[in-house]
């Protein structure tokens, strides 16, 4: 009986500690679908600044025979400073806006990143 008890008791810790895990990185990634022959491409901006920051990397396949480009806009989301921030898509020609994306990340002490959640018009594609 003291073996069931102490393998259940052991089992019970073991999910706690990986239940409680955090799921903060050094960066993350951020991977939206993207034509720019279509005139649309992702702007971005944070509400508050300071707290991560965007580098940018294209990886697009295009056929310019074909006049389409299927591919996607990555960004990587490195922290600057502890806090809480919504990083904002939109996918825009400069006039109208098709999609809206919205990231809402939070920094650790440790300068860690994290998605909290993400909402917006992209999404319900």
């Amino acid at each position: 009986m003291k073996k069931v008890f102490s393998l259940v008791l052991i089992l019970f810790v073991s999910l706690l500690i990986v239940g409680c895990s955090n799921d903060f990185e050094n960066k993350i990634r951020i991977k939206l679908n993207s034509d720019p022959l279509s005139g649309y491409t992702w702007e971005y901006d944070f509400s508050e600044e300071g707290i991560a920051r965007v580098i940018e990397d294209n990886d697009i396949d295009c056929d310019e025979e074909e006049n389409t480009c299927k591919g996607y806009q990555i960004y990587n989301v490195e922290a600057l400073s502890k806090g809480k921030t919504y990083l904002n898509f939109k996918y825009t020609n400069g006039t109208d806006v098709l999609y809206t994306a919205k990231y809402e990340l939070e920094v650790n002490k440790d300068l860690k990143i994290k998605e909290v959640r993400h909402m917006g018009t992209y999404f319900k594609r």
